[in-house]
């Protein structure tokens, strides 16, 4: 068994709609992506996806990209790289369930489950721990649906588990949750393909086309300045091709 690789689905705004200033140490979600790679795991954790907006977008720039779609273009290259990269190659989709809970967490998870990856979900602030019918209460149906039981086309069985209780973001819950994966990993498939009927949803396959086959296309460093001046050229070259959905916000 090798290395789990988990995509680590947070949003970083506070309660107030706020970017969270050095979330990997402050916010309890950074913690707890901290303390998983501690423990062995390979997290993919929102800053650490490679991009310099600020670089990303003086190459846009460059490339002649007009100021106004300068913003939407950068959202738009780092939504392809989360949906079309960065998710259909993790074997664990974990998301906060926490409020507040933004409409970028709905889309993602129900991607996630599209392409067959193992959810886990983690919520600490519900009134009562003895009452879980108040999971139920506090998240969306359309997410709270993404969590039924489920048997992969392949074979294998693929789940999802949700880690609940009362005692809010603390230390202790970060270690607990923690051990709450480390315990459950022998029921988690690894490196599962992406599921046939999956590859039949337009959507979802012009995304992976055009993140795989297009903009990321033999890139194998985003971070060094050659990478994103080639992925700027291809895509303002292509600009009208990548559609970002609405409902993401990559916001740091």
């Amino acid at each position: 068994m090798g290395q789990f690789e988990i995509y680590f689905a947070t949003s970083f705004l506070d309660s107030n709609g706020n970017p969270i200033e050095d979330p990997q140490k402050t916010s309890f979600n950074g913690r707890l992506a901290t303390r998983l790679e501690q423990e062995g795991f390979k997290v993919f954790y929102h800053p650490s996806d490679g991009f310099s907006p600020e670089d990303l977008k003086q190459k846009l720039k460059e490339k002649g990209l007009p100021e106004d779609k300068i913003v939407p273009a950068v959202d738009s290259i780092r939504y392809h790289y989360h949906m079309g990269i960065m998710i259909p190659k993790t074997d664990i989709f974990l998301v906060p369930l926490n409020e507040p809970i933004t409409s970028d967490i709905d889309v993602r998870t129900r991607y996630a489950r599209t392409t067959d990856r193992f959810l886990v979900a983690y919520k600490t602030d519900l009134q009562d721990e003895t009452n879980l019918d108040g999971l139920s209460k506090s998240i969306s149906p359309y997410l709270l649906y993404e969590f039924r039981p489920r048997i992969s086309t392949s074979g294998k069985r693929t789940n999802s588990l949700v880690y609940v209780s009362s005692k809010g973001e603390t230390e202790e819950e970060i270690k607990s949750i923690t051990e709450f994966l480390k315990q459950k990993t022998n029921r988690i498939p690894q490196n599962m393909p992406i599921p046939d009927y999956a590859k039949q949803n337009p959507n979802l396959t012009e995304v992976l086309h055009n993140a795989q086959k297009r903009l990321f296309r033999g890139i194998k460093d985003i971070h060094s300045p050659e990478s994103l001046e080639e992925i700027a050229k291809r895509f303002v070259e292509s600009q009208d091709t990548f559609r970002l959905h609405p409902s993401i916000n990559f916001v740091l």
